[in-house]
């Protein structure tokens, strides 16, 4: 049976001057986080949007998995035993 562990991130979204104050994500700050977790394995999940209560998102939290590994170590002396550890 597969083993998971999961990480949560939050990228706040932030004000920008211009017409009705304007809130923008950093896209490519964004890209760069993901693409690093990527790399470590983690698979996107999915993503909920939090709001100032006014209709305007304010914060995007990102839901990630990974598969743990495991390690199988045997005793080659005698063969009875393994032991399993999850990274």
């Amino acid at each position: 049976m597969a083993k998971w562990e999961y990480k949560s991130l939050e990228f706040s979204i932030e004000p920008r001057k211009g017409f009705l104050g304007v809130y923008k994500l950093n896209l490519s700050k964004f890209d760069e986080e993901m693409n690093q977790i990527g790399e470590e394995g983690w698979e996107l999940v999915n993503t909920l949007t939090t709001s100032d209560g006014r209709g305007t998102t304010t914060q995007i939290v990102v839901f990630q998995k990974v598969k743990q590994k495991v390690k199988i170590l045997i005793n080659r002396s005698t063969l009875t035993g393994c032991f399993i550890i999850f990274n």
